[in-house]
């Protein structure tokens, strides 16, 4: 359609936690809790998974931030095929986007979802 961009670009977050059966329990809207940083830790989202791990065990990694993948790919529309498009990282402390990996959208074409990796930690022994 002509004059029509579609952009499907995240732009907000909010974390929560899920509160201790100590802080009280007020119903099922009050056991949320909005969070303002993640302890050090990062969050991995993307197509219906999420993990966290603590920032400073992976080289490169950024403390308190969410980074994610996009969950839409237009593969269901074949004359539209770009693939992948909204990729990035977001401080949860300081509440700013970032970007840590930028393709173009060549490299994007005929992409699946991206899904993120992980290396197997041993546990500390000592």
């Amino acid at each position: 359609m002509e004059g029509y961009e579609l952009s499907m670009a995240t732009r907000s977050f909010k974390v929560f936690k899920l509160r201790d059966d100590e802080e009280g329990d007020r119903g099922v809207s009050s056991r949320f809790v909005e969070v303002k940083d993640l302890n050090g830790d990062a969050v991995f989202v993307g197509d219906n998974y999420l993990t966290a791990v603590r920032a400073r065990e992976f080289e490169g990694v950024r403390s308190d931030s969410v980074y994610y993948t996009d969950d839409f790919s237009e593969f269901n529309f074949p004359d539209v095929n770009l693939g992948p498009h909204d990729v990035g990282v977001f401080n949860v402390k300081e509440k700013k986007f970032g970007s840590f990996y930028v393709s173009t959208p060549a490299q994007n074409r005929d992409m699946p979802p991206p899904i993120w990796i992980f290396p197997t930690i041993a546990p500390d022994m000592d």
